[in-house]
């Protein structure tokens, strides 16, 4: 599933709230997600790997 930025309108801490229950969803139903940021903040930093 392709995630192109979805919460641009929650502040910092509620985007990474509903990061963290998207990533459980989808780990739970063994899901790939791509989340796409433009936030550095929210990203990671420049490069940022993702799990499996």
């Amino acid at each position: 599933m392709l995630l192109d930025e979805p919460p641009p309108n929650l502040d910092l801490r509620l985007r990474r709230e509903l990061l963290g229950l998207l990533k459980g969803l989808f780990a739970q139903r063994r899901m790939t997600a791509v989340y796409v940021t433009y936030d550095i903040r929210e990203g990671g930093g420049p490069m940022w790997t993702a799990s499996r």
